[in-house]
């Protein structure tokens, strides 16, 4: 019996870590993904240029 629970417990723990290394993966994503950026953050971006600031 508690090598049934002790089993369980360790599946439980590993379906959870897998979980939190998918929501991982998925902000990187998002984060990196230069299409999902809004045109407001373009406006508040830098000049490439700043030698006439």
């Amino acid at each position: 019996m508690a090598s049934i629970q002790n089993d369980f417990k360790i599946e439980t723990m590993q379906q959870q870590i897998k979980k939190l290394h998918i929501n991982d993966d998925d902000e990187d994503k998002v984060h990196n993904n230069p299409n999902l950026h809004s045109d407001e953050q373009d406006e508040l971006e830098l000049p490439d240029n700043t030698d006439d600031l």
